[in-house]
């Protein structure tokens, strides 16, 4: 089972309050910025339940998302129906992801990155997206800072959002720290309840890579790509920070 697939009907209200609007707002500024094509063509890894790539599409972008989770593809087609927009989702495992068509731009927004847990898998990931880039085509990607993460130790936490039922449901973060893999071992319990009884028990395990910027630069350069850009994430013109965990990635395919 995938780690998303008991998560993914609870991910939406989790994650009500993110600011998809104003990162996807970031995304189109750095294409505008650092894009030396005009083309629309965009394939997003990790497209969970297909917010940023609905956003996209309104923009005028053409999409092919893929994720591995089948029950989150469902609800981003459903949600994608709903409003008749266009956008060829697939399921697939973006370490070997294969598709006939080069696209002008490859993102892997909300950290998808971290799910690359070793060098392969990162490697892997990365020879996905230039297999399916024109060359000078931008891939961009966010992930952990490996400085702040270790200068600014994770908590765990908890939290309780309202359904649109009416229900609630209780979400308890606790998270292991394995320094030497440069690992973060995050455990999801989320419990659904209501005055009258509460629902089973859901436990994910979600282990999250973060990094330094020698790894990121070492894979993409060994991989026929050019770094273009280092900054915080909804923030072209600001430098990574040990302060903050967040770091953007804007690479060119040579």
């Amino acid at each position: 089972m995938n780690q998303f697939d008991t998560y993914s009907n609870y991910y939406d209200n989790l994650y009500q309050d993110k600011d998809y609007h104003g990162e996807t707002k970031f995304i189109l500024n750095a294409i505008r910025k650092f894009s030396r094509h005009s083309g629309k063509d965009i394939l997003s890894f990790g497209c969970g339940t297909g917010t940023y790539e609905i956003l996209l599409n309104k923009k005028g972008y053409t999409i092919v998302g893929v994720d591995l989770s089948a029950k989150m593809l469902e609800i981003a087609r459903d949600k994608a129906n709903q409003i008749k927009a266009k956008i060829d989702f697939r399921q697939g495992d973006v370490r070997k992801f294969k598709i006939n068509k080069k696209f002008d731009n490859v993102l892997a927004l909300f950290n998808i990155v971290g799910y690359q847990n070793t060098n392969n898998d990162l490697e892997n990931f990365i020879k996905t997206a230039g297999r399916h880039l024109k060359s000078g085509g931008l891939f961009m990607f966010d992930c952990w800072y490996q400085p702040a993460v270790l200068k600014n130790r994770p908590e765990n936490r908890q939290r309780i959002i309202k359904l649109s039922n009416g229900h609630l449901v209780k979400r308890t973060t606790t998270q292991i720290l394995d320094i030497e893999k440069s690992l973060l071992h995050i455990t999801f319990r989320l419990r659904e309840f209501n005055s009258l009884k509460k629902t089973p028990e859901v436990k994910e395990n979600h282990p999250m890579r973060f990094f330094t910027l020698n790894e990121i630069d070492y894979f993409l350069k060994k991989n026929n790509f050019n770094l273009r850009r280092v900054c915080r994430f909804k923030h072209l013109n600001k430098p990574i920070s040990e302060n903050n965990w967040d770091m953007f990635i804007i690479a060119e395919k040579l």
